[in-house]
């Protein structure tokens, strides 16, 4: 038993063991028990040994087992190709910490955002970001990466132009406190809609579109709904159908006393248009408080939401045209990032330029794009026009103009010939008329 314990694990030693677990395996090395006692009792301290040179074995071989299980685990890790990043947890605004997680691995993984991969990473519920990490990836991570919104591809028949109007109405005090000041906020849109009428209306801050479009003389043209976030949209029924709306709340305002109001959300509606087949997707905004700060779920989550809602909404191809008072200015997080996902073409200028208007289409469609005015309200109202459907190609363009042109020149030589005979006529009657009127003379005579 001695000899045993003492038994020094070199090389040679390593192969007698191996040797003598051999030979205890060995049937041949255990004596018969019909043989005298001395060899019985020399057979059960063989017996005895061969067990201890088997355990000192067994646990000399685990080692080496678990080292080649490390091995492959270290290979596996070198040929993975995640991308460059870490893992994070709540913000994906940064790694998560070494001792952060540790006690909620599964499986008994300690959840370390410093050496952990990718799927390590998500089987610890954190989410991997990229690094580093750019405006438009901040706040966002590699499973919930930021939408973006698709290119335009014309669906319609035939060309048409599109006119949106965004207004935040300022509807407490125009409206509750003023009373309107004499139809101000609809005589603004009477008199921008006279050269081409809107086929969409957005408003902010209202209570009651019907009001504003009486104001307009425009209440029988126009079919119009409010959310319970106190915004409003509406459209020219005699041409587009709607084929769907709804609302979905994208952020909360912050913790702040006199400006949290709670929900904030983005309010949309599908379009057709009766002609052309034309489908549009269209969203009106009012952001979240305080002024550029995202409201209690930050920036980077009001950007994801509105251009999700968008992404889960629509469909791919058709028009996206989303506007609204953001609460937000042009360099504030979430427009940059809304920026990532859509087109911004217009912003206003009141409280720092917080009123905007996005859009897929690209800038060979936008006729116009500018502020029409206030009409009563603190905010300028928006106002932006599209050329949409199918484009002529250069081709089309010059035959249709050299037809145009054939038809003119066509009307003018009619027009021509018509004077001409009309004036050969005249000659003609003058003419015969004295002739006539001496014939009847002498007949009447």
């Amino acid at each position: 038993m001695t000899q045993v314990q003492t038994f020094q694990l070199d090389g040679d030693a390593l192969l007698s063991t191996s040797s003598a677990a051999e030979h205890c395996n060995s049937p041949e090395s255990m004596p018969p028990l019909r043989r005298w006692r001395g060899v019985a009792l020399l057979g059960l301290v063989g017996i005895a040994g061969c067990t201890i040179v088997l355990g000192v074995r067994s646990r000399w071989v685990s080692p080496t087992v678990a080292l080649q299980d490390a091995e492959s685990v270290a290979l596996k890790a070198e040929k993975t190709e995640d991308p460059p990043g870490c893992c994070s947890y709540k913000g994906h605004t940064e790694c998560a910490k070494p001792w952060e997680n540790c006690q909620t691995g599964l499986g008994g993984d300690c959840c370390s955002g410093v050496d952990m991969g990718i799927e390590v990473c998500e089987k610890c519920q954190g989410e991997w970001i990229n690094l580093p990490q750019n405006a438009c990836d901040h706040g966002h991570s590699l499973e919930k990466p930021l939408p973006h919104v698709w290119n335009y591809s014309a669906t319609g028949n035939d060309t048409l132009k599109l006119k949106v109007l965004s207004y935040n109405l300022f509807w407490w005090h125009l409206f509750v406190k003023l009373r309107g000041d004499y139809g101000k906020a609809g005589k603004l849109i009477n008199r921008t809609s006279k050269d081409l009428p809107y086929d969409i209306l957005a408003f902010q801050e209202c209570q009651n579109p019907y009001h504003v479009l009486y104001d307009a003389g425009l209440d029988k043209t126009y079919t119009a709904w409010r959310s319970h976030e106190n915004t409003c949209l509406a459209y020219r029924k005699e041409t587009w159908e709607e084929i769907g709306h709804g609302t979905k709340t994208v952020a909360i305002d912050g913790n702040v006393k006199g400006q949290n109001f709670g929900a904030r959300t983005g309010m949309w509606m599908r379009l057709r248009h009766k002609r052309t087949n034309e489908t549009i997707f269209f969203v009106n905004h009012h952001g979240p408080l305080p002024l550029s700060s995202g409201g209690q779920w930050g920036a980077p989550a009001t950007a994801y939401n509105l251009l999700h809602l968008v992404e889960s909404n629509g469909t791919k191809g058709e028009v996206v045209v989303m506007v609204g008072d953001f609460n937000s200015i042009k360099t504030s997080e979430t427009i940059t990032q809304m920026g990532c996902g859509i087109r911004r073409i217009l912003s206003g200028t009141k409280f720092g330029g917080v009123d905007h208007i996005f859009t897929n289409l690209e800038d060979s469609r936008i006729i116009s794009a500018d502020p029409v005015g206030q009409g009563g309200s603190d905010h300028d109202a928006l106002a932006a026009v599209f050329d949409i459907g199918p484009k002529r190609t250069k081709a089309a363009a010059t035959t249709a103009a050299a037809t145009t042109d054939a038809a003119t020149t066509a009307a003018a030589d009619a027009a021509t010939t018509a004077a001409a005979d009309a004036a050969t006529t005249a000659v003609a009657k003058a003419a015969t008329a004295p002739t006539t009127k001496a014939a009847t003379a002498a007949k009447g005579k």
